[in-house]
């Protein structure tokens, strides 16, 4: 008692914070522009090869119509490298071919077949708006998360290769991005990047002191959808405008719990030292961003006024462009 020993996730939450801020002076001495540029290249960094490769090959392109013949639905087989095959669905109104439509690009940890079921209303929104949506499953979509850890196995596996499996589920989305620029069906003034999690939040009155493999353990969040179209538009220039529904708040607030309720499949390692999420968002300016139901470390819903707190960087920022960011609470 006399010592006063601090708990291991408090000191972590302390350095955490220590790094982010002295990123943030570092930031606050450049340019927008050159904030935006040394983004890109921390996040490099932090990601490793997130380039796509030049050997882009449809191995299958397969169409159909629906709903009356008002809608075009194509499944293509994207090879974006040896060995990695990319499925894409592509939704259109049934048009012209040489009749360019918005492009809203959607991603998340489900896959394009729960995203279709959850979603499957709004979707149909954007088709009679005109748009095309296309889902796309970047590597290990749609995997659950067994009990034999799959996913957290070849999570683990990327990191020998200094390569977070984010790092290529990136390179797996910007593959994505390339091969639909080909299109002759697609208005390139920009994409839109809609990145989406279906995985419930927990209670605010949730105990976290549950061990690994016992049934009824509080959920994890997905923020895989929210991360990608984030980081999509931090490196594609088309891209003019980002919706994330149920993505993680920030980094440093999985810190300030000694419980860890967020994926190994989207930690960054030495994230802290470059910023945070708000930092992300802040160097996406002018670019639309809505940010909706963020979750906090442990999966749980924040109230608006502190998604407002964590995002004061960000706010700054577009508010210096005059630009629109838009952050709610909700999490429907």
């Amino acid at each position: 008692r006399d010592i006063k020993p601090k708990k291991l996730f408090e000191i972590l939450s302390e350095l955490g914070r220590e790094r982010v801020n002295a990123a943030r002076e570092r930031s606050a001495k450049t340019t927008a522009s050159e904030r935006r540029r040394q983004m890109q290249s921390d996040w490099k960094q932090l990601l490793g090869d997130i380039q796509p490769g030049n050997g882009l090959q449809v191995l299958s392109r397969k169409s159909a119509t629906i709903a009356d013949n008002s809608i075009v639905i194509e499944r293509v087989a994207l090879q974006t490298e040896p060995g990695m095959v990319v499925p894409i669905v592509v939704l259109s109104p049934n048009r012209d071919e040489n009749t360019p439509s918005r492009v809203v690009v959607a991603v998340s940890q489900s896959g394009k077949e729960k995203f279709l079921r959850q979603r499957s209303r709004e979707i149909a929104e954007l088709l009679t708006g005109g748009a095309t949506v296309c889902l796309l499953d970047v590597r290990g979509a749609g995997r659950s998360r067994g009990s034999r850890g799959e996913l957290e196995s070849a999570s683990y596996y990327a990191l020998f290769f200094e390569t977070p499996l984010l790092g290529y589920r990136l390179r797996d989305l910007r593959a994505g991005l390339q091969y639909l620029r080909t299109r002759n069906d697609s208005d390139f003034r920009g994409f839109v990047l809609w990145g989406d999690s279906f995985a419930p939040p927990n209670p605010k009155d949730t105990d976290f002191q549950v061990p690994r493999r016992v049934n009824g353990r509080p959920r994890f969040s997905e923020p895989l959808g929210g991360l990608l179209a984030m980081l999509g538009a931090l490196y594609e220039d088309d891209v003019t405008a980002v919706y994330c529904h149920g993505g993680l708040s920030c980094f440093h607030d999985v810190l300030t719990s000694p419980y860890v309720y967020l994926p190994h499949d989207v930690v960054i390692p030495g994230v802290l030292t470059k910023g945070d999420l708000a930092d992300l968002a802040a160097s996406l300016a002018p670019c639309l961003l809505r940010l909706d139901g963020v979750v906090d470390g442990l999966n749980r819903t924040l109230a608006l006024d502190v998604v407002h707190s964590i995002y004061k960087p960000a706010i700054r920022t577009y508010e210096s462009y005059a630009a629109t960011i838009t952050l709610t609470a909700n999490r429907s």
